[in-house]
């Protein structure tokens, strides 16, 4: 009789011990999304690497997914930052979220592209200096660096759309993306 019951009370605490892990990774997950939408990529995903650390969480599939995305994510930014640093010294035309820009680059830093606008007026043209932040390039501009179709741009247009509170475009782009974050931001 008293096999049984610690065989019955060591299951109940398994049990117990599993809903209380699933309980962290959900708010776990729920307060990467909250972070993510407050304080950008960058933070969430540190809050989440570091979480995953504190609670020895690595093996659970819906953490290990999100934080592969996250990566990809910031690998995105990267390959769009590196994209322009390849074009230093030359005149592109940058299509922005609201206008296009014709600039020589002549550095990419800190996250914003810094030139000179070249600008047309009549028979001549003149130079003056422009900055443009990296975050406010359009999404066509996005994919033209990056690729079309890729997931993690996807997700990324997705949060970008979500930050503007463009919640329509944001749900359209969400919804192509399979992942547990995905779902937890259209519901944010």
């Amino acid at each position: 009789m008293d096999v049984r019951r610690r065989e019955a009370e060591n299951l109940a605490a398994e049990e117990l011990a599993k809903t209380e892990r699933e309980r962290k990774v959900a708010e776990l997950l729920d307060s990467t999304a909250s972070k993510l939408l407050s304080a950008g990529l960058d933070p969430a995903l540190a809050l989440l690497e570091q979480k995953v650390r504190e609670f020895e969480l690595g093996d659970s599939k819906d953490l290990a997914d999100t934080l592969a995305l996250l990566r990809r994510v910031k690998a995105v930014d990267a390959r769009i930052v590196q994209s322009f640093k390849d074009q230093e010294g030359r005149t592109v035309t940058v299509a922005m979220r609201d206008e296009k820009k014709t600039m020589r680059i002549m550095s990419v830093t800190d996250g914003r592209i810094r030139g000179e606008e070249v600008v047309n007026r009549g028979s001549y043209s003149i130079t003056r200096p422009l900055e443009l932040p990296i975050d406010q390039i359009s999404t066509e501009e996005m994919a033209s660096r990056v690729g079309q179709g890729a997931e993690e741009l996807t997700y990324r247009m997705g949060f970008d759309a979500l930050k503007a509170r463009a919640y329509r475009t944001a749900g359209e782009y969400l919804a192509r993306t399979e992942s547990t974050l995905s779902v937890i931001l259209a519901k944010k």
